[in-house]
């Protein structure tokens, strides 16, 4: 079995942008990405690479599965379920009461509609669902567009 492909994007701070990553450079503590660029002089789009230090970006990754829509699913992504519920992809360590107190991996943190906030005690371990990840649907991210947190169906 071949190892899967890391797959990542960075949130530019200044820029308050959402990029693909190209290359990771932990000896020089930078990023490698780029843009479509219009080149006025010449008349013509093309790619040109930028380089950004870890101190400007908030470094997001994938979590090698897709949407129903074919969408890859990242960490921060905004998600809706067959049953209308919304919540945010996240990474780390969350109490999940169904197994074990703590456990550390993707997991979802819902919406909670009653009082607009997002509540810690409703997760769910991401890898419940991959399984069946056809049932979530990307509908936004946390740094582009938080309204999305807001959207019900």
């Amino acid at each position: 079995m071949l190892p899967q492909e890391l797959n990542f994007k960075a949130f530019l701070k200044k820029e308050n942008k959402l990029v693909k990553i190209q290359s990771i450079d932990f000896i020089t503590n930078k990023v490698t990405y780029s843009l479509n660029i219009f080149d006025d002089k010449e008349q013509v789009a093309c790619y040109k690479s930028f380089e950004a230090n870890f101190n400007e970006i908030e470094l997001i990754q994938c979590t090698n599965q897709k949407d129903k829509n074919g969408n890859f699913i990242y960490e921060g992504d905004i998600v809706r379920t067959f049953e209308s519920l919304v919540g945010i992809i996240r990474y780390g360590k969350h109490a999940n009461v169904t197994k074990n107190p703590i456990n550390l991996g993707w997991y979802i943190e819902w919406k909670d509609y009653s009082n607009s906030l997002i509540f810690s005690n409703q997760l769910l371990a991401f890898s419940e669902l991959a399984n069946n990840p056809s049932g979530l649907e990307v509908i936004g991210n946390i740094y582009e567009n938080k309204e999305s947190l807001c959207q019900k169906q």
